[in-house]
């Protein structure tokens, strides 16, 4: 199982060794174009000021419903069918298999989705659900309502070391990816893999 945390460490290193400057805590706050109007860098917020880097071109990363692909002229908007809204927690002191991962399907426990158990090391997972955007809310039950229901029967004496929550695509990519100096990749092109964890 991929430990996203040490990978992406694990890029960023390689990118700073092949020169690349590494500027963390910076969010993008708007694009530049040149005067043919093809986008041509970022403007970032870091140390409460405000920079702009040029770039041959600019890699929209951010996420689901892509501001940056928006502010490109790109639709990144979802509809609610096209989405799973996900809550996840890593769990330390619960009996798993550490080689396995877990999946658990039904209406009852995760409508239109299932819930994952994916072992982080012998008594330690990441454990997580993921319901349909249509389904969300219906009788006032979220997702992190159908991961407490799960984790309490489940796995009663872990311990909760850290939670995230969000929505993953679901449905087609995007049909634009690409516009002049933009391109938009993972979740922000509507790109999932929903069974990596």
């Amino acid at each position: 199982m991929l430990e996203r945390k040490v990978f992406d460490r694990a890029l960023s290193e390689m990118a700073a060794r092949a020169g690349a400057d590494i500027i963390v805590k910076a969010p993008v706050v708007g694009i530049t174009k040149d005067k043919n109007s093809f986008v041509n860098g970022v403007t970032f917020r870091y140390n409460r000021r405000e920079y702009t880097s040029k770039a041959k071109i600019v890699i929209a990363a951010d996420g689901i419903e892509s501001q940056v692909g928006r502010w490109a002229g790109i639709d990144t908007t979802h509809d609610l069918r096209d989405v799973d809204v996900c809550a996840q927690y890593l769990i330390s002191g619960i009996e798993i298999e550490p080689d396995l991962c877990d999946f658990y399907l039904g209406r009852e426990i995760a409508p239109r989705g299932y819930i994952w158990v994916f072992p982080k090391g012998d008594d330690i997972a990441n454990v997580g659900v993921g319901i349909g955007g249509t389904i969300s809310g219906k009788g006032g039950k979220l997702a992190i309502d159908y991961l407490n229901e799960f984790v309490g029967k489940r796995f009663p004496g872990g311990k909760i070391l850290a939670q995230v929550a969000g929505c993953v695509p679901v449905g087609d990519s995007l049909p634009d990816l690409v516009a002049d100096g933009i391109m938009l990749i993972g979740d922000a092109a509507h790109h999932s893999d929903p069974i990596s964890g």
